[in-house]
């Protein structure tokens, strides 16, 4: 099916009637998993150059924001068998026809050379040169990406890119980028300087602006930004503005850690832990579960929902209260919501929704009894300590969007329709289509409210009402201090990395 199904597509984006093409690019759209292999193949030969610029226009936007089709794409480009073919997939990336990748200088001998050799193996020499070259990009989601593929290759390229920085590059100015992925201490002393100077300025004026967090944080009613990092056992605060330190925690933000870090051999969570400033009177506190668990990296949830309540009980016997919210979306089982109200060291409420337990919400504590408390006494309890003073957030409507699945399946059984005798039926391809491991499923923008974001006790419309929400800050938001990045003093070789946007 995969083979007929690519064929069928790349046929009609190189029909000679422009509005086959187009009807074919609007089909290959609805099938996002199909747009590399066709497209890339168009743009190899001559012979289709009448259908270049549509084709042109929707690889490139296929390459910027996927990180797997760059990938490949890098290895095409290094692989181009000519200068011809090689300015034609460059220009989908935003680099001028007549780019030449720079060159490295060899065994010391530089030669016209302007690069060092990268400490890295002979064969990504060329990779290194192409990633480089697209720092340069006048396309910001390219340069991001070029950052991102540079990193993941370690710290053999830090000299590269250290030496790009004293070029006239276009590169330079990303370059800087792709030297805090890989570690702050790789950039050099004027840009750390740079850098220092840049956040304070931007710390005197900055306005807190609403983020949807991504991952889970705690909440304590203090001003006492020293008194919450002992409390956490946190070392080398590192001053950083509100959008360098949500960017790691927000759903969909500017930046997120690395999955996997080849050059270092690390994986996991984000070692870092941002304590905000004081926000309306509160003192937000982010990190990955695993850094900052007492009971180290848990994978099962009822442990570690046990754990931060354990946590909560601890900080409320210091600073009175204590709240801790969690809230994950990845648009599948591993969706979870969750809040936990700890007062004068004892936990006094907690809700979690997780789309692996049964019946999907779990309240507590329970009473004496064994009973645990109804949705009804969950509203009760929230509604009599909720202040009245919290500001809700807003949150623009999200316009209902045609599922592209429907139109899909009609065009595959258009094109692919079996003979009358044999039984596939809409559920057949249904089927088919989640059983094949190499296809992806049909793009659907459509985001259902009432299933994501409409839950009454979802610890965004809870946070608001009990203490702050990070989806409602706005210019009412008070401001006490600046916020900082500090790492667990029981991990003293945890680096401090991240292209984090100023």
């Amino acid at each position: 099916m995969r083979d007929a199904l690519v064929a069928k597509l790349f046929a009609e984006v190189t029909d000679v009637d422009p509005e086959v093409r187009r009807k074919g690019l609007e089909r290959l759209a609805d099938w996002g998993g199909y747009i590399y292999d066709v497209l890339v193949e168009v743009l190899r030969y001559e012979e289709y150059s009448y259908a270049w610029p549509d084709c042109a226009d929707m690889l490139s936007e296929d390459l910027c924001d996927s990180k797997i089709s760059f990938g490949v794409f890098i290895d095409d480009l290094v692989e181009a068998p000519n200068e011809v073919v090689f300015d034609r997939f460059a220009g989908l990336l935003g680099l001028p026809a007549g780019t030449r990748l720079p060159r490295f200088a060899i065994d010391g001998h530089s030669g016209d050379s302007v690069l060092p050799e990268p400490a890295v193996s002979a064969g990504l020499h060329q990779r290194v040169a192409v990633l480089v070259a697209l720092l340069g990009s006048p396309l910001e989601r390219v340069r991001r990406n070029a950052v991102w593929f540079l990193a993941e290759l370690g710290p053999g390229v830090a000299p590269v890119l250290r030496a790009v920085r004293d070029t006239r590059m276009s590169a330079r100015r990303a370059a800087i980028s792709a030297l805090a992925e890989l570690d702050w201490a790789e950039l050099g002393t004027a840009d750390q300087m740079l850098v220092q100077r840049l956040i304070r300025v931007k710390q005197l004026t900055e306005v807190p602006q609403p983020v949807i967090p991504q991952g889970e944080w705690y909440a304590l009613p203090t001003t006492d930004q020293a008194a919450v990092l002992a409390a956490f056992d946190l070392r080398d605060p590192v001053p950083v503005t509100m959008r360098m330190g949500f960017a790691p925690w927000q759903l969909d933000g500017p930046w997120r850690p690395l999955p996997e870090y080849i050059g270092y051999g690390i994986t996991g969570a984000y070692g870092q832990v941002f304590v905000t400033p004081a926000l309306d009177g509160w003192t937000l506190v982010f990190a990955d579960g695993g850094v900052l668990a007492a009971d180290g990296n848990v994978a099962d949830g009822d442990v570690g929902f046990a754990s931060a309540h354990r946590r909560c009980a601890e900080l409320s016997r210091r600073f009175g209260k204590a709240h801790w919210y969690l809230e994950t979306e990845s648009g599948g089982c591993w969706d979870q919501s969750g809040w936990c109200v700890a007062d004068k060291g004892e936990v006094v409420r907690y809700c979690h929704y997780d789309f692996d337990i049964d019946g999907g919400v779990r309240i507590g504590p329970a009473a004496d009894s064994g009973r645990q408390p109804t949705i009804e006494e969950l509203r009760a309890w929230v509604n009599e300590h909720d202040p009245g003073t919290g500001v809700p957030p807003v949150r623009p409507e999200i316009p209902p969007s045609e599922s592209t699945e429907e139109k899909f399946k009609a065009w595959v059984l258009e094109n692919f329709a079996p003979p009358p005798m044999d039984d596939t039926s809409y559920e057949n391809i249904d089927d088919e289509y989640d059983n094949a491991d190499d296809l992806d499923e049909p793009l659907d923008t459509h985001r259902d409210e009432e299933e994501s974001g409409g839950w009454e006790f979802r610890s965004l419309e809870v946070a608001w009402r009990l203490s702050v929400s990070p989806e409602a800050l706005g210019p009412h938001t008070r401001v006490h201090g600046t916020g900082v990045l500090a790492v667990p003093a029981g991990k003293p070789h945890s680096r401090r990395y991240g292209a984090l946007p100023v």
